[in-house]
């Protein structure tokens, strides 16, 4: 598991098309984040 704070390496593909992303791990710690993560008991 990624660490919070690290980059994760992700590929979209559409069709043809693919384009890499590195997308960051969150873990919660930054307010405007809280709603974007699962709950606790989810």
């Amino acid at each position: 598991m990624a660490e919070p704070g690290a980059l994760l390496p992700l590929q979209l593909t559409s069709g043809e098309a693919a384009e890499e992303l590195a997308v960051p791990v969150l873990d919660g710690t930054l307010p405007e984040y809280e709603g974007s993560l699962p709950a606790d008991d989810a």
